[in-house]
């Protein structure tokens, strides 16, 4: 599927979990099963999509005891939760930025506008008052021995620092 804007994350043919913290369907946005995750954090909900396949799908149905065994750390909101499985959030706080990063741009409004779906993503589409930025989500592998290989999503961004050299945010290299 070639790039696109997605401005937000809509599943058809949805299943709810029977306990109510995830759920799973086809995503036509991006042309994919999804499994989406909520979250509760401080005062806000959010969502946390994940790809899986259409016979994880189908799995899902009949045997669910088997699709949490599959998907337990995505399920479980632990920091291992950013699997390479994990395409983006409706929180900005899973992207691989510092903290509130997105409130250190000059812009003309809010900046956080949907996503660009890219290669299988959803990188968080920023809008500032010159130019936009594509910040990739964070993919954590904690197996990793290198920075790089922890963080894989890196090698194809450039890191945006302040004029004083403080990290803001990696940003996708288009």
């Amino acid at each position: 599927m070639q790039d696109q804007f997605v401005k937000t994350v809509t599943l058809q043919n949805e299943i709810r979990d029977r306990d109510g913290y995830f759920y799973v369907g086809y995503c036509a946005e991006t042309g994919c099963y999804v499994l989406s995750v909520l979250v509760n954090w401080s005062a806000a909900v959010y969502e946390r999509y994940y790809r899986i396949d259409e016979e994880d799908f189908l799995g899902y149905q009949m045997n669910r005891e088997k699709f949490m065994q599959k998907y337990a750390r995505e399920v479980g909101q632990n920091r291992d939760c950013f699997t390479e499985r994990f395409m983006g959030s409706a929180a900005l706080r899973d992207y691989d930025g510092a903290e509130g990063f997105q409130n250190k741009f000059p812009a003309h409004g809010p900046v956080f506008q949907g996503f660009l779906y890219h290669e299988g993503l959803l990188y968080a589409r920023i809008v500032l008052a010159d130019r936009e930025i594509f910040v990739p989500p964070v993919q954590y592998l904690p197996d990793g021995k290198t920075d790089a290989e922890r963080y894989p999503l890196r090698q194809n961004c450039y890191l945006v620092q302040t004029a004083n050299g403080e990290p803001l945010c990696f940003r996708l290299k288009i």
